[in-house]
């Protein structure tokens, strides 16, 4: 099904059906005279209608398949706007036992709105009424989860006080459950397997269909052991708390430690070091040749030691470079005699 918008919805339900024209039947299809057969037009109930505005292909779906599809979703009665539905759906709804309108019209601040209902006789039909009241006992807002541009605030829609939602054989001391037996309470189910399936848990092949089954039991414990919650197979008022928390922000991934910046090499120092110190080897070089050719009182320097020599002063030089810098290396080689 492609997106739609919530105007969109409402277009198609105000121009669709023309009102007060359309018997009502749960097995016949509705033929505008647009050329399609009897076969291929929308079903002349109130969930064909919806489906008609939804712009779901004929027939259209069900009040049971409505909701099992995951076609639409619960809202609380503050969020409604027109384009949503009021209805009554879900497991156990079918035939007579659910009913759904589309709301063409809300007026939050006096406390009333509009809605196109496909009742029996001719159809459809405008009602009024006050917020959180319908035709049927039980009905309550849904919105299309193919509508783009409507956000709903999640936490607008809070697991009621007191209430546990469990499996339908299960008995649970923490509170009054629910287990999808009343059509009341399937939006409340609905939401939780909807966010089961959000977080990646099977509540089995029905999907969200509001009913709390076996399926759907094993992925609350599954839930339940994967975030610490007891692992007894319902969700009460914490636990809805806890499931519908948003996830955590992640912390920045720590970068790389703050040491002592690493030192920089100046290519032009060490080409000229290395210049200072050949031209002290020279120098140390030239000294010692002096020395060994000067007759001395003392005793002669010998010809074989004279690499070592050279080599002992050499290694001098770079021990006074590496104390003293360039200053101690011109003491070393600076010529006395020539100041």
């Amino acid at each position: 099904m492609p997106a739609t918008t919530l105007a969109e919805i409402v277009q198609r339900a105000e121009t669709g059906w023309p009102l007060g024209t359309v018997p009502y039947s749960q097995s016949d299809v509705w033929n505008d005279d647009d050329g399609r057969s009897d076969e291929d037009g929308y079903r002349r109930d109130c969930s064909g209608f919806a489906s008609m505005a939804l712009g779901i292909a004929p027939p259209g779906l069900s009040t049971v398949t409505l909701v099992t599809t995951g076609t639409l979703y619960p809202i609380p009665w503050s969020q409604m706007q027109a384009g949503d539905f009021v209805m009554l759906g879900g497991p156990g709804t079918a035939g007579n036992a659910g009913h759904v309108g589309v709301v063409t019209r809300v007026n939050h601040e006096e406390g009333w709105y509009e809605m196109l209902e496909q009742f029996g006789g001719l159809g459809p039909a405008r009602n009024r009424y006050r917020i959180g009241q319908s035709s049927r006992p039980g009905m309550i807002p849904y919105r299309s989860k193919y509508v783009t541009g409507a956000s709903m605030d999640p936490d607008a829609f809070p697991w009621p006080t007191g209430h546990v939602a469990g499996h339908v054989s299960v008995q649970n001391a923490r509170g009054e459950y629910h287990g999808g037996q009343d059509p009341a309470d399937q939006p409340y189910i609905q939401r939780i397997q909807q966010r089961l399936i959000e977080l990646g848990y099977d509540v089995g092949p029905d999907g969200a269909d509001g009913g709390f089954g076996d399926n759907t039991k094993a992925a609350v414990e599954a839930w339940a052991r994967a975030t610490g919650r007891p692992v007894d197979g319902t969700i009460g008022a914490d636990d809805w708390a806890v499931l519908f928390a948003p996830p955590p922000i992640p912390s920045p991934a720590p970068g790389p430690e703050q040491g002592t910046p690493p030192a920089t090499v100046d290519l032009q120092a060490v080409l000229e070091a290395v210049r200072q110190i050949h031209e002290a080897v020279r120098r140390v070089e030239s000294k010692l040749d002096a020395l060994a050719a000067t007759p001395t009182t003392g005793p002669t320097l010998p010809e074989g030691d004279l690499r070592t020599t050279i080599r002992t002063g050499v290694a001098e030089v770079l021990t006074v470079y590496a104390r003293g810098g360039a200053t101690g290396l011109a003491a070393l080689t600076t010529d006395p005699d020539r100041g």
